[in-house]
C-alpha cells in the first residue's frame, strides 16, 4: 500500500507509518500517519487540543454530545455496516415454537423507537436493519420486511386470539396456577399443547446483561410494548451479570432465555457468512427448531449456487421466508459515527467502503 510501517513507541503509546517508496499508484498527500494509543476518556480531549485528528464515537454518548459543542469538530453521523441489532427468539420455548406467536411480538413492537432511542444521538437517520443477509448499498440488498417492517397492533391481537391465547376479561376466573386472572392479559384457551397448560398466563422473560445501557433500553421498551393493551404478553425482565450473558445464557446450547438483544456482524462476503447462522444443523443457529425443511433446503442450495445473480435472488427468498417465519427480529444498524478535525479531508466513517490512503490529508 501507499504507507509502510515505520516505528512504535511503547512509552507514548503510537505507531507511526511512513510513505512507501515503492508505491506504484498515485502520491499520498500526507508524510506520515501516527496512531496513538489512549483511553476512552482521553480521546476527545486529545482531539480538542489537537494531539490527534479523529476519534470513533461508536456509542459513546458523552463523546458525541461534547463534540457537537465545539465548532472546530466534524461529526460524521452514519450507521454501520458491519454490525446490526437483533431480538433473538427461543423457539425451543413451547410457547414461541408457535410461528404465530413470534409474528405477533415481531408485529406489536415498534422497531423505529428502539432504533431511535439507541441511535439518533449518533446518527442524522436511524436505519432499520430490513435485511439479514445484505447491508443497505450492496448490489444484492433488498428490503424483504414487508408488513413486518412497521408495528401492527391490531395484527398482533389478531395473531395471539389465532394461536389461542384471548385476552382475559374477567379478574374472577382462574389462571393454570390458580391465581386470579389479570384483566388484559393473555392466557392459553387452545388446543392441547406440550408443554402449555390450559389458562396458562403468557408470560416470557427478556434476558439482558447488566451494565449494557443499550440492551436495557431494548428490554425496558420490548416490556412495555408488549404489556401493552391489546397485546397483553407478560414480559419478565432479567438482568445477568455481562460476563455470565454469554457464556451462561445467550449462546445455542444453553438457549437461557426467551427473548435476549445482541448484534450480529455483518460481512464483504455476505452470503457465506450468513447462511452459517440459519441452517437448521449449524451450531450458530440460535431457533434451529424454528426453520423447516423447505427453507433449510433453500439455504443449503443458496450456499451452493455459483451463478452471481442466482446466488443473489436465492438470499434474498431465504430473508423473506425469514421474515415470514419470524426467526428473529432484526432492529437497527448500529451507529459507526465518528468525529474528526474540520481540517481532516477524506476521513471519518467509510462503511464498506476502503480508504483510499492516497487523498488523505488536511486542507489548507
Amino acid at each position: 500500500g501507499p504507507f509502510i510501517f515505520e516505528s512504535i513507541n511503547r512509552e507514548q503509546g503510537s505507531i507511526t507509518w511512513i510513505r512507501n517508496p515503492k508505491w506504484w499508484g498515485l502520491k499520498p498527500l500526507l508524510d506520515t500517519i501516527t496512531y496513538r494509543i489512549l483511553p476512552i476518556e482521553s480521546q476527545l480531549s486529545a482531539l480538542n487540543n489537537n494531539e490527534i485528528s479523529f476519534v470513533d464515537v461508536t456509542d459513546n454518548a458523552a463523546t458525541i454530545k461534547s463534540a457537537r459543542s465545539n465548532p472546530k469538530l466534524q461529526i460524521h453521523p452514519v450507521p454501520s455496516a458491519e454490525k446490526w441489532e437483533q431480538i433473538a427468539i427461543n423457539s425451543k420455548n413451547p410457547i414461541l415454537s408457535d410461528v404465530l406467536v413470534r409474528q405477533a411480538i415481531m408485529s406489536a413492537i415498534n422497531r423505529n423507537a428502539l432504533a431511535e432511542v439507541n441511535t439518533g444521538l449518533f446518527v442524522s437517520t436511524p436505519s432499520l436493519r430490513n435485511n439479514r443477509i445484505f447491508s443497505a448499498g450492496q448490489v444484492c440488498f433488498k428490503d424483504n420486511s414487508g408488513k413486518w417492517s412497521q408495528q401492527s397492533i391490531s395484527r398482533a391481537d389478531q395473531l395471539l386470539d389465532q394461536a389461542g391465547w384471548p385476552v382475559a376479561t374477567s379478574s374472577q376466573e382462574k389462571d393454570a396456577l390458580g391465581k386470579n386472572k389479570v384483566l388484559g392479559m393473555r392466557y392459553y384457551s387452545g388446543p392441547v399443547k406440550a408443554g402449555i397448560n390450559p389458562n396458562q398466563q403468557l408470560s416470557l422473560r427478556f434476558v439482558y446483561p447488566a451494565g449494557n445501557p443499550v440492551r436495557e433500553n431494548i428490554a425496558l421498551l420490548i416490556q412495555a410494548m408488549l404489556r401493552a393493551k391489546p397485546v397483553g404478553i407478560d414480559i419478565q425482565l432479567v438482568e445477568v451479570p455481562a460476563e455470565d450473558f454469554f457464556s451462561k445464557y445467550a449462546n445455542p446450547t444453553s438457549l437461557g432465555f426467551d427473548l435476549t438483544s445482541f448484534s450480529w456482524s455483518s460481512s464483504i462476503l455476505p452470503i457465506s457468512g450468513a447462511m452459517n447462522l440459519y441452517l437448521k444443523t449449524s451450531s450458530q443457529n440460535f431457533a434451529k427448531d424454528s426453520i423447516p425443511t423447505s427453507l433449510d433446503s433453500l439455504i443449503k442450495k443458496t450456499r451452493s449456487e455459483a451463478n452471481p445473480t442466482s446466488r443473489c435472488n436465492l438470499a434474498n427468498q431465504v430473508d423473506v421466508q425469514l421474515w415470514e417465519n419470524a426467526f428473529n427480529i432484526p432492529l437497527y444498524d448500529w451507529p459507526a459515527a465518528t468525529v474528526t478535525t474540520k481540517e481532516l479531508a477524506n476521513f471519518g466513517s467509510f462503511g464498506f467502503a476502503s480508504i483510499d490512503w492516497t487523498k488523505v490529508g488536511f486542507t489548507k
